[in-house]
């Protein structure tokens, strides 16, 4: 039950979408989905590989049965019809390493993809994909300006910033040179959150869209996801080894001044994806490397597994 990505439907958040990842541990991995708010998981993997090993998932906001599937060594695939079928993507780059996938919600048109040899841009309405700036550079993850299509961040080995839909880029790492998860506050831009996978990463703000960064009083930390409530973008949550020394689950209502540690109902889960309802944010769900899908109704004060169906 190793999962990768969550994605929610915002247009009804009972439908969700889990990407998990595949290996000699985990046989029957693919996309699952759930059209009740978790409960019970269904494979939905048709026209992709068997056991199929999951990196990414994105969501189209406005037309919500097409949905984009990043593959370890399999390439991009796409469904139109909400998981009944899949189809591949033939695109121009090294399918077996894709990392993120990212929209934003004012163009769901324009989509990046981020790999571990630089970025591309392409379109949900269209199978062509574009190599784009920051080449060479591996690419974590990925997040768009909601307001502004053409402004968006880039985190990787260094973190990077467009403002004309990814033509150029410049290199904003002043106060944090890189990561593995980048999340932007959705009333307000300006204020951006990065976050740094290692035994002494951290998570780190910016107040001025990214031009100059400083570690929040989270620190010593291994952080793999980070999700900013997109009603109080105050509140935020931060996920990744669940370990007494490098991290866990995290979670700050004061915009990072300070965090709380969630361990009711988690244990010793490894987490890998954070997702929280659009529509009710208090509701929320994590993917783990070794405890598949937790659900919190509570903002994460407490967790349970809704795993019914997950290999």
């Amino acid at each position: 039950k190793s999962i990768s990505s969550l994605v929610i439907d915002p247009s009804n958040p009972s439908v969700s979408y889990a990407g998990t990842r595949a290996g000699g541990m985990y046989p029957g991995s693919g996309v699952f989905k759930s059209t009740n708010s978790g409960s019970n998981w269904l494979s939905v993997g048709v026209g992709m590989p068997a056991d199929s090993s999951v990196r990414a998932l994105l969501l189209n906001p406005l037309l919500p049965l097409q949905v984009y599937a990043a593959l370890e060594f399999d390439g991009l695939y796409k469904t139109e019809n909400g998981g009944a079928s899949w189809f591949h993507v033939n695109a121009n780059l090294d399918e077996g390493y894709v990392e993120c996938l990212a929209s934003a919600p004012s163009d769901v048109q324009r989509v990046f993809i981020g790999s571990q040899f630089g970025l591309l841009k392409g379109s949900f309405s269209s199978s062509e994909l574009e190599l784009i700036g920051v080449y060479p550079v591996s690419i974590s993850s990925v997040a768009v300006d909601p307001r502004n299509c053409n402004q968006a961040y880039a985190i990787g080995r260094g973190l990077f910033k467009t403002t004309d839909f990814g033509e150029s880029w410049k290199l904003i790492n002043k106060g944090v040179w890189g990561g593995e998860a980048i999340a932007l506050d959705l009333l307000n831009p300006n204020v951006l959150y990065a976050g740094d996978y290692s035994p002494f990463g951290a998570v780190y703000k910016s107040t001025n869209g990214g031009l100059q960064w400083s570690a929040t009083s989270l620190t010593n930390v291994a952080i793999n996801d980070i999700e900013v409530d997109p009603i109080t973008p105050r509140i935020v949550y931060a996920g990744g080894l669940m370990d007494p020394h490098v991290g866990g689950m995290f979670r700050t209502t004061n915009g990072g001044t300070a965090w709380d540690t969630l361990r009711n109902g988690l244990g010793n889960a490894y987490i890998t994806a954070i997702a929280t309802n659009p529509v009710k944010p208090s509701t929320l769900y994590v993917g783990t490397m070794n405890s598949g899908v937790l659900k919190s109704t509570n903002g994460g004060t407490s967790w349970f597994q809704v795993n019914q169906g997950l290999p």
